[in-house]
């Protein structure tokens, strides 16, 4: 076997005897490299040029013995003449097969015998799967939350506050209305009925708050509205009622036209903010509106099916998104 070096970049090659005068390009910097002649038996060499080799300075500590690597192109395609027994397999005919060597690792290697071990090396195993691996093996703790699942976790948590809130009127109501005046009402105070059908209501449409959409000075959808009200003889404002069911302000004109209403008293879940408190109190002087009745006309009491959605899409939703939150994969 011949062992050579490119002059370029001292890439290392063995070749058998017989590619002796052959010509090839590098596989690593594409420079010609031509094949020496092979030393006969008796020490002497033949008459074909042989590579120059410069020695290394006397003062460098020598450089470690370069593993070699076996050149498998043809030579055909280089534009050379070819060499048909260049690309026979150098690993079945008794050679041992050279390698550049791997990175941080030693250029020799011994085995148990002290020789170079034959043939070409096994790519490392793969590391098994253990068998005790389940399905939230590959979760681990951590803290990654975006959009989608703070989005969960909200709406989650609303729907288990919209049933709770459900729950606490449900308890209070029945499934038909009581029929009673304003008057009454006022008087004896809330029946153990919140749901009522309420009469003889004077509704006061000038001093009604409405919130929803302005343009041009005038609200184009109404959100809601608050209508304060009194007994028909006058009197101070004992029941705001609350309108959620009007788009347009004509038809909160409507409703306000009404004497007669049904629906359910809120104060227990819903008060009138700060800001609404104070547009109604601008136009009702001496009343106090901490002690009037809030009452949500065309709100019915909420099923016991309704109620049982509401707890568990809101916990459904709740546990995704907490589940998504704090269990991400590394």
């Amino acid at each position: 076997m011949i062992k050579l070096q490119c002059p370029s970049c001292s890439k290392s090659y063995q070749v058998k005897d017989a590619a002796s005068g052959k010509r090839f390009k590098c596989k690593k910097c594409g420079e010609t490299v031509t094949v020496p002649e092979a030393k006969s038996s008796g020490g002497s060499s033949s008459q074909k040029q042989r590579p120059t080799v410069t020695a290394a300075p006397a003062r460098k500590k020598p450089k470690p013995q370069p593993e070699y690597e076996e050149y498998e192109e043809d030579y055909a395609d280089d534009g050379y003449e070819d060499y048909e027994a260049y690309d026979d397999g150098y690993g079945d005919d008794g050679y041992d097969e050279y390698e550049e060597p791997a990175p941080k690792r030693s250029s020799s290697r011994k085995s148990s015998s002290g020789s170079k071990s034959k043939g070409k090396s096994k790519p490392a195993a793969k590391k098994k799967k253990k068998s005790g691996d389940g399905v939230l093996s590959g979760l681990a703790f951590g803290f990654n939350i975006n959009r989608i699942n703070g989005i969960l976790s909200v709406v989650g948590g609303m729907l288990i506050f919209f049933g709770i809130q459900e729950t606490r009127l449900s308890a209070m109501a029945k499934s038909e209305p009581t029929q009673m005046t304003l008057q009454e009402l006022i008087e004896k105070g809330s029946p153990d009925n919140i749901y009522l059908t309420l009469t003889d209501v004077h509704c006061i449409l000038d001093e009604t708050v409405l919130y929803g959409d302005e343009n041009g000075g005038r609200i184009t959808k109404v959100d809601r509205a608050w209508i304060p009200a009194t007994m028909p003889g006058g009197g101070q404002v004992k029941l705001i009622i609350k309108c959620t069911k009007a788009n347009t302000e004509n038809e909160v004109a409507g409703i306000a036209s009404q004497n007669t209403f049904t629906g359910m008293i809120i104060n227990q879940i819903d008060s009138i903010n700060a800001a609404e408190r104070k547009l109604l109190a601008s136009g009702l002087p001496g009343t106090d509106l901490e002690k009037a009745y809030i009452f949500h006309e065309r709100r019915t009491p909420s099923g016991t099916g309704i109620v049982i959605l509401y707890y568990v899409g809101g916990l459904i939703l709740l546990g995704a998104g907490l589940f998504w939150i704090f269990l991400v994969h590394p």
